[in-house]
């Protein structure tokens, strides 16, 4: 891909232009939300990582995160644009390989997804709000979302065995794990997790 874009560079932008734009897009909406929605809980845990006070009210993974993110000069800032980028390319992927799986036309693969992904970011839509809050539930919101595309995917390429279905399937048993640490009652995912891993298997 790399010799591809120093080759071609304009074929290479048209060809990835729905990509691009729901990158430019999140960035957009990282800048007009920067550094971030913060709710109570936000707070309280943004306290948590400044004074090493951890409780367990909240699950302390965010908080020790942002507590050694802050030391190495980061903030919670950097929190949210790992955020906005995830949740916005996990919708735009989910309905992409949900596109797939219904094997659609090219044309509608790249750019029906890029369509979604503009109503779900308009004035009348949480979602903006949700990637741009430092809170759990928008962890495990993100963390569904990818969890929902990689399950897809990975049905999808199951039957080929190949590196590239050892790797999703790896990352998916990694990405669920983290779940369990990012909210205590995650754990009633648990059966919905296993069915989907010896589906997937």
């Amino acid at each position: 891909m790399t010799l591809f874009f120093l080759s071609n560079p304009k074929s290479f932008f048209f060809k990835n232009l729905a990509p691009i734009l729901v990158f430019c897009i999140s960035i957009i909406i990282w800048i007009l939300f920067y550094p971030a929605y913060m709710s109570a809980d936000a707070l309280v845990q943004y306290g948590q990582a400044l004074y090493q006070n951890y409780e367990d009210w909240h699950p302390p993974i965010m908080a020790i995160l942002l507590h050694y993110t802050l030391a190495l000069g980061g903030g919670v800032q950097t929190f949210t644009l790992i955020q906005t980028l995830a949740g916005s390319f996990g919708v735009y992927l989910l309905a992409q390989e949900i596109l797939l799986q219904k094997n659609v036309s090219d044309k509608k693969v790249i750019w029906y997804p890029f369509y979604i992904f503009l109503i779900l970011i308009l004035p009348v839509s949480p979602l903006p709000f949700y990637l741009m809050n430092f809170l759990k539930d928008t962890w495990i919101v993100i963390g569904m979302i990818w969890i929902a595309y990689l399950g897809l995917k990975t049905t999808r390429i199951s039957t080929q065995k190949n590196k590239r279905y050892y790797f999703n399937y790896t990352v998916l048993v990694v990405l669920m794990a983290l779940l369990f640490l990012t909210r205590y009652n995650a754990i009633v995912l648990l059966p919905v997790f296993f069915i989907l891993l010896m589906y997937n298997s």
